[in-house]
Order: structure tokens, then sequence, then C-alpha cells
């Protein structure tokens, strides 16, 4: 097991997920338009949250966000995806961040302040070099996170069929 983070932000709790954020976890995932905006595929049953809250558990790169009022309701989820990346001048540690929010806790600043925080996290703590938000061209909400947070549009990449 990894050890267990809790970063705290000015109203928000960022922590590593435990069994019993299951069922908020579920709640999130299951949001077919949460999924659209963002490009997961939505859960089907609590099963397959609480798989995810193992491997985020494991691996290190899941968090949840949940409030300072109710430190036990699950409002969102930011997970990492870490890669070392062979250059001329050495290897470096690139991040790829993803987030999402509960529909009914989006537009208070709570990402703003989130993505501020795991950004100082990443490159002091995890020593990161480069951190990449990949946003879906529907994502407004996201893109306003990022920019606000000193990220800058680098390209825009196109799959087959899209």
């Amino acid at each position: 097991m990894t050890e267990e983070i809790k970063l705290h932000t000015e109203r928000l709790i960022i922590r590593t997920p435990q069994a019993e954020d299951a069922q908020d976890i579920f709640t999130l995932m299951k949001d077919q338009d949460t999924a659209m905006i963002t490009g997961f595929t939505p859960m089907n049953n609590i099963s397959e949250a609480e798989g995810k809250i193992r491997g985020g558990i494991s691996s290190g790169n899941m968090f949840v966000i949940t409030t300072e009022e109710n430190p036990n309701h699950t409002i969102g989820v930011f997970e990492i995806d870490f890669q070392k990346i062979s250059t001329i001048h050495g290897e470096k540690q690139e991040y790829t961040i993803c987030y999402f929010l509960h529909k009914n806790f989006r537009g208070k600043g709570y990402m703003t302040e989130v993505v501020k925080s795991m950004k100082r996290y990443l490159f002091m703590e995890r020593q990161a070099d480069t951190l990449i938000i990949s946003i879906f061209p529907r994502d407004d909400a996201s893109r306003r996170v990022a920019i606000k947070n000193g990220f800058i549009f680098k390209a825009l990449e196109r799959k087959c069929g899209m």
C-alpha cells in the first residue's frame, strides 16, 4: 500500500480514497453527462467503484475531493497518470491529470483550488517535470480551470473518427 495523502485547501480536502468512498464514487461515475464531458465510461455497478478505489489506493494515482464541512462525502475525483519520458537531456517525469466534480458542486471555484493544490504537490512532492491536462473540446469548464492555473494550450489531438 502506498502512503496515504491528505491535502487541504481553503474549503476542500484532497485525499487518498477509502473503501467507504465507493457509493459516492459510483454516483459520480455513473452519470452519463459527466462521462460524456470528461471521456470516461460510465460505471454500471458499485463493484466497479470498489475496484477503481483498490487500484487508486495501490497505485497512489487517485484522489477524492471532499469539502471541509463534510469530509466523508466525496464530491469529485482527481486522477494522475505517470510516465517517464526519455529525452536527450535525460529522463523526465510527466503527469497527465484528469478531474471532475459532481454537477451540484460545479461553478464554485472548487476545481481551481484542487488543481492549484495538486500542481504544487506534484511538482514539490513527486518531482514532476511536466503536467498535462487532456481536455475534451466540449469541456469548457475544465479549460477555464486549466487557464486559471497557468496551463497553456499546446496542441489539439484528433483521433480517427472524431
